[in-house]
């Protein structure tokens, strides 16, 4: 696509720009020493546009330098005919095998000059001496549709892609011309009709490609989803009200994550779930396996607006819950800004006006392996200014797999009618990364309060006996 660009572009802006006057283009062929003590530098100089009717000058120079080397004069180049000069540099004024770039300039009054550079040394002997070429033009201009002149043999690689590719275009554009003629319709197309065609067609190829490979992604790419999961204690028969494990069971449904969050008011209740390993090591064993934002009503997740998070951000979420220990609350919010930026940002662009006041939430699904993890609930009291532990229990679960899955959920408020747009972004993103800071840090709380459990121990056996004989009011 690249090399065709080159080929394409210099015809098509021609085209397009030089439309109405001669439009030179001059590439360098090859250079041969003479008999005579100089070297003959060959061009071959097409005219792209407009017929000219007056001669133009080339002036071949030492690359940004003034001196002119040698010279040649053009004869009028009918349109879409080529040229071939000779100019002739005598060997005494430049060093020997030393390569040097030179610049070709064509100037004429029709049109504006036309530069062309080239790259050679000047050989140290003769070895091959030729009869001396005459010193100004090679003979008749070439008409568009006469047979191509090879070029001599001494063809750099780039320019000699650039001829087979001119080639290649004057055959097509006879095998046009003669075609249209046998249909019966008096057409000459141009040279440069037949580059815009083909830059036309390819433009065309790539993107019916390009379609194509989205319709193969489409047809066979799976959908990504959270693949979610129920717990293996919901689907556990209801058990008695009356009975302590029908109380645990109520304050379950409750627990949708392991942040202690609640209004401190004296009297408020808070239950909360726990994800640890078998050492108590806060999510050891754990795999963040999905997240997912979207906003939520009476009928469930409104999927529309649902952000699923890819897999590179499950990767650093488990990556920073495995080694959160290690790290202070300052690093924790520098490594969760971007994901919670990303989040919002996600999810604000499939928000539309009518919707933006649904609440949110936040879906965070665990699994881990059976015999290898543990799920733990605490049920917290809001008593004389601080949070009292009033039980904690295990739930009773029926495993039938090896993998057992689990899932904390947040949720957020809408859009509220005080704020517009930019301020509800902010807002989301800070409560976003907030909650997720909560997921982290609420674990990191279990290793820092071994003392405090020892110190409520007696408190919560004293409330689950009265519980076993006196149901809640």
């Amino acid at each position: 696509m690249k090399h065709l660009l080159v080929f394409v572009l210099p015809y098509l802006l021609g085209f397009l720009l030089q439309s109405g006057s001669p439009n030179y283009i001059a590439f360098y062929i090859g250079r041969e020493s003479n008999t005579q003590g100089g070297l003959v530098v060959t061009f071959t100089v097409t005219n792209s546009g407009k017929a000219a009717t007056q001669p133009a000058t080339a002036d071949l120079r030492l690359a940004g330098e003034q001196t002119t080397l040698a010279s040649a004069t053009i004869p009028p180049l009918a349109a879409n005919a080529s040229q071939f000069i000779n100019l002739t540099i005598p060997l005494t004024q430049l060093p020997r095998d030393v390569v040097q770039e030179y610049e070709l300039t064509i100037t004429s009054p029709e049109m504006n000059p036309i530069q062309a550079e080239a790259s050679f040394a000047i050989p140290s002997t003769n070895a091959n001496p030729s009869p001396p070429p005459q010193a100004t033009l090679a003979p008749t201009p070439i008409p568009a549709t006469s047979t191509p002149v090879p070029a001599p043999p001494t063809l750099t690689p780039t320019h000699a892609v650039l001829g087979t590719a001119n080639v290649w275009a004057e055959t097509l554009r006879e095998v046009l011309n003669n075609l249209l003629t046998s249909l019966g319709y008096r057409i000459e197309l141009s040279l440069n009709t037949v580059w815009a065609g083909l830059l036309i067609l390819v433009s065309v190829l790539v993107v019916l490609l390009w379609l194509l490979t989205v319709i193969v992604r489409l047809l066979f790419s799976t959908p990504v989803t959270l693949g979610a999961k129920l717990p293996p204690y919901v689907d556990l028969p209801q058990y008695s009200t009356d009975t302590l494990s029908g109380r645990r069971q109520m304050w379950q449904s409750n627990a949708t994550h392991g942040a202690l969050i609640g209004q401190q008011t004296e009297g408020t209740l808070v239950a909360r779930k726990l994800l640890l390993g078998l050492e108590d090591r806060p999510f050891g064993g754990w795999k963040l396996t999905g997240l997912g934002f979207s906003q939520y009503d009476a009928y469930g997740r409104v999927s529309r607006s649902q952000v699923i998070a890819p897999q590179p951000v499950l990767k650093k979420l488990n990556q920073l819950l495995k080694h959160a220990h290690k790290l202070n609350k300052k690093a924790l919010q520098r490594r969760i800004a971007p994901v919670s930026q990303a989040l919002t940002r996600g999810l604000m662009s499939k928000l539309s006006a009518r919707t933006n006041t649904l609440p949110l939430a936040l879906d965070l699904y665990f699994q881990g392996a059976h015999g290898e993890v543990r799920i733990l609930f605490e049920l917290y009291h809001f008593q004389v200014g601080e949070w009292v532990l009033l039980d904690r229990w295990s739930p009773e679960m029926t495993v039938t797999g090896k993998i057992i899955h689990e899932f904390y959920t947040y949720t957020f408020h809408g859009m509220a009618s005080n704020e517009n747009n930019a301020q509800f972004r902010k807002r989301l993103t800070m409560e976003l990364a907030f909650a997720l800071l909560q997921v982290v840090q609420t674990e990191l709380e279990l290793t820092t309060r071994n003392v405090e459990q020892d110190s409520q121990q007696h408190t919560t056996e004293t409330h689950a006996k009265m519980n076993k004989t006196q149901p809640l009011p």
